[in-house]
């Protein structure tokens, strides 16, 4: 009898084991996890959700982008030797990586690929095409006509083309009940989406005063507009989001930038074609 417990107690050991292993909890153990992120970058942000997401321990280094440290420098030539140093960058043990798409199904596969990990190579496949048909990223190019009404109407006119076009991928690929893609599982994809997705929402509500959620209702895209609502309430996102008066100074500083750029642009212009006459 104490020899068939013993069996039975190896047993049970070696199937908790194996969970732990699934699950990432030993490796997290045994190899450090550190995330480098400048705070405010949106495609550092997808990585960051996931490890939100996947409940690991994580050490969090700020990077200040405008002057980069010899340490973050030196690691991100470990990850992509003479590459410029940008983030994310993700650190697990002696791997060392960086790209927001990859790392982020990387920290989805490795520590919790029972909730952030679609099933299926098909299910997968799907995810990372949301991921590249997602329309939330086109709120910059509104930003940079908001100068001129007839561009602007003519990008905001594509934006709500796109966001129905997005009700029909996600009628297709979506579950009945939603909001994600997976149902009401949470995955990788999502985490990829939604830094752009919020952003849109903050962003073209204040400078071209443009409601995501609006535009949803009035062009009968009802699943966008459940999804859209489902990301800009995620815990994961709020948690790892910036703070709407920052984004919005932030985003002032590039458009400054961008006007100043295109208005040099034109004198140049201007200037080469008078000197041509």
């Amino acid at each position: 009898l104490r020899k068939i417990l013993s069996m039975a107690m190896a047993s049970c050991l070696f199937l908790v084991l194996v969970s732990l292993a699934r699950t990432g909890a030993l490796s997290s153990a045994s190899s450090p996890v550190r995330f480098w992120t400048s705070g405010t970058c949106p495609f550092a942000q997808r990585v960051w959700c996931a490890l939100e997401e996947s409940g690991v321990d994580y050490e969090l280094k700020l990077v200040d982008l405008k002057q980069k440290s010899a340490e973050f420098a030196a690691k991100y030539d470990e990850a992509n030797p003479g590459g410029r140093p940008k983030v994310p960058l993700l650190e697990v043990g002696d791997l060392t990586l960086t790209e927001s798409l990859p790392v982020t199904e990387f920290v989805a596969e490795k520590y919790a690929p029972a909730e952030l990990l679609p099933s299926t190579p098909e299910r997968r496949a799907v995810a990372r095409l949301m991921v590249e048909v997602a329309p939330f990223g086109y709120y910059f190019e509104i930003l940079k006509r908001r100068n001129d009404a007839a561009d602007l109407a003519d990008a905001v006119s594509e934006l709500a083309r796109k966001l129905v076009a997005f009700d029909k991928f996600l009628a297709k690929h979506q579950p009945k009940d939603g909001p994600f893609l997976e149902g009401r599982r949470f995955t990788f994809a999502d985490a990829a989406v939604a830094p752009f997705a919020t952003r849109a929402c903050v962003l073209l509500r204040h400078f071209v005063d443009l409601d995501l959620l609006e535009i949803c209702q009035l062009r009968n895209a009802p699943r966008t507009k459940a999804y859209l609502e489902a990301l800009l309430r995620r815990q994961s996102v709020l948690k790892t989001g910036v703070q709407e008066d920052k984004l919005i100074e932030n985003t002032k500083d590039v458009l400054v930038r961008l006007d100043e750029a295109a208005r040099k642009a034109a004198e140049d212009a201007a200037a080469a074609a008078a000197a041509g006459k």
